[in-house]
């Protein structure tokens, strides 16, 4: 009797550290994957830049291209949630990130960097560049991006499915989560340039900031003396 009073004792312990345990895992595991969907985005978008030119046709070719991919990796979490069990889910990603690493491997091999492409794929001068960037991104980034896009919305269908205590995970913190990582991947490639812009300023406003206070109390003790 006693063994089984503390093995009660016991539990309530053990179910919080396992749901702060798997709040870290699920949470760290969000957040990393929605910074990295960002910093991916403007890592591509800028290295394509020199080669097919600022034109806005460049930016809504990218902006098309991740838009359909995202609604892509949504699509397949959405998918395998509806129609695998939880086992077979697991097993099914798996197989997913383990052909996203093999892809990047090869990607390293030949290009010397996992996702930029090598030289040998710069587009010749009046080639066609929404052909050249929709091809270009797809063999560079397609599967580690479809990837990264359906890491969220599974995880938070794991995370609800979980069953440490005696009702079901609600899984909204991870929702923040990935807005927070979003918002964090895009201060990370704009914040450096917008804060500088903003020291530049400040530092112009500093420098005009005596003269224009003197003259403002020159002018009032004029008034002041009429």
């Amino acid at each position: 009797m006693l063994r089984s009073a503390d093995l009660k004792a016991e539990m309530p312990g053990k179910t919080g550290d396992g749901r702060l345990f798997a709040r870290l895992v699920f949470g760290f595991a969000v957040f990393t994957s929605a910074f990295l969907l960002f910093q991916v985005q403007l890592l591509l978008g800028k290295f394509l830049l020199p080669w097919f030119g600022g034109t806005s046709g460049v930016w809504a070719t990218c902006l098309l291209f991740f838009q359909v991919l995202l609604l892509g990796g949504y699509f397949y979490a959405h998918q395998i949630s509806i129609s695998c069990r939880l086992s077979s889910q697991g097993k099914i990603h798996l197989a997913f990130v383990a052909l996203t690493g093999l892809w990047i491997l090869l990607a390293s091999y030949f290009w010397g960097s996992p996702l930029l492409p090598g030289p040998s794929w710069k587009p010749a001068p009046g080639a066609a560049p929404i052909a050249g960037i929709l091809k270009l991104l797809f063999v560079s980034i397609g599967l580690p991006f479809l990837l990264l896009s359906s890491t969220g919305p599974l995880l938070q269908h794991w995370y609800a499915q979980l069953k440490l205590g005696a009702q079901k995970k609600v899984p909204y913190f991870l929702y923040a989560l990935s807005n927070a990582g979003s918002l964090l991947g895009l201060l990370r490639a704009f914040g450096g340039k917008m804060f500088g812009r903003l020291k530049k300023i400040s530092r112009r406003l500093t420098k005009m900031g005596p003269p224009v206070r003197h003259d403002g109390c020159g002018s009032l003790c004029r008034c002041s003396a009429q």
